[in-house]
């Protein structure tokens, strides 16, 4: 038991309680805020710790880069004495330490992970037990959810029933954790239907998209890596949840008037605004007349003036509020990334893991702020394969 009592668990664990607020506790009550406290210095530490004692490879300092220029960005914005821009936040102060506050925990959980990963006291086994706790926190916010805007529905006398449901894409984060139980295909495939299944009741498009992407990668990759003797297995497994899968769609679908339209929309081209949005932004930045502006761009949130909304598009996203040079980090962040994929060959099952976290991330920042919404499922996976790669440590 004591072998479970380490700095690693405990952070993991306070991840797990923080995420339950709402659930388990109020939304922004003292013990959310003191837990998220604790794990953001912790955070910090592990961002010193790790780039003091070690060189870290280059996805890691390519991340420092990209903190630090929005933590630059986050400090500008709450030392500016202008309100918020009216449309899609309040204007006030907690408004703008979101800013900072949405990137560390997005990101500075990478570093702790790595170094846990680095000193070998997080082990496969233990990331198991979290996907588990994972997959049933992400549940019980799921339902949460769905009750908070069906009461919402039923107070502004509105007759609807199913809506869109945004911890779609907690699930879509725990794809990559899927892969940690490939010596078990049964509980991994059940895994698997299981998080589909919640993906697709989320009815949030680009989630869904980008889940069917990953999963035909698991399903190319658990036939490839699996050896001649079970590769049969594996086979059945695959046709098995492709056709309870499929009649679970289909009697969605026949059953669900909203994920028609959802369907209907995405094949009319329907991007719920989005295009109309971006075309306006990339208008404003090629209109600017300063070139400082478009080199090191606006200023953090700065879409919401131009806008009344954030892009919903990491690069238009950057681009107008950190300019080209925001761009041009961001692209090193994805490209030491792929490196780092690449390099991971040598180790199967790092490369699974590694290859749909680039999947996941890549593409989200197409549809949504992947840089500042990266769950535990997808930072567990990354510090983990980044600290191993490119070791030939099996999972």
């Amino acid at each position: 038991m004591k072998q479970y009592i380490n700095i690693c668990n405990i952070y993991i664990l306070l991840w797990c309680i923080y995420y339950l607020q709402g659930v388990a506790y109020a939304v922004g009550s003292i013990i959310s805020q003191t837990i998220l406290l604790l794990l953001i210095v912790t955070s910090g530490y592990y961002f010193v710790k790790v780039n003091t004692e070690d060189t870290p490879p280059m996805f890691i300092k390519a991340l420092n880069i990209f903190i630090i220029m929005m933590t630059i960005y986050g400090v500008i914005l709450i030392l500016d004495p202008t309100p918020l821009f009216k449309g899609f936040y309040s204007g006030d102060t907690t408004g703008k330490i979101d800013f900072l506050k949405s990137i560390y925990i997005s990101l500075l959980p990478i570093y702790p992970i790595y170094s846990f990963a680095k000193q070998g006291i997080l082990k496969p086994e233990v990331i198991r037990i979290l996907s588990l706790m994972l997959i049933v926190s992400a549940t019980l916010m799921y339902f949460k959810e769905e009750q908070k805007a069906l009461l919402e529905a039923m107070e502004t006398g509105s007759p609807r029933e199913e809506f869109t449901n945004n911890i779609a894409y907690d699930f879509l984060a725990l794809f990559p954790l899927i892969f940690f139980w490939h010596r078990r295909p049964l509980i991994q495939y059940a895994l698997m239907f299981y998080v589909l299944t919640f993906l697709i009741m989320g009815m949030k498009r680009g989630a869904i998209i980008i889940g069917l992407i990953c999963f035909a990668w698991f399903l190319f990759r658990t036939y490839q890596t699996a050896s001649k003797r079970n590769r049969l297995f594996i086979v059945i497994l695959t046709l098995l949840i492709l056709i309870v899968g499929g009649y679970f769609i289909i009697d969605f679908y026949n059953n669900s008037e909203y994920f028609q339209l959802r369907i209907e929309q995405t094949l009319s081209g329907d991007s719920s605004g989005r295009d109309s949005i971006l075309s306006h932004l990339w208008e404003y930045f090629i209109r600017q007349d300063s070139i400082f502006n478009m080199l090191l761009g606006n200023g953090a949130f700065y879409t919401v003036a131009v806008a009344g909304n954030l892009a919903h598009n990491d690069w238009m996203e950057i681009l107008i509020c950190h300019g080209l040079l925001g761009v041009a980090i961001y692209t090193l962040y994805f490209a030491t990334l792929f490196k780092a994929f690449q390099q991971s060959k040598t180790n199967p099952h790092i490369y699974n893991v590694l290859g749909m976290c680039l999947a996941i991330m890549l593409l989200s920042s197409l549809f949504s702020m992947s840089y500042s919404s990266l769950s535990l499922g997808l930072t567990l996976s990354i510090g983990y394969c980044i600290a191993l790669t490119p070791s030939k440590t099996d999972l």
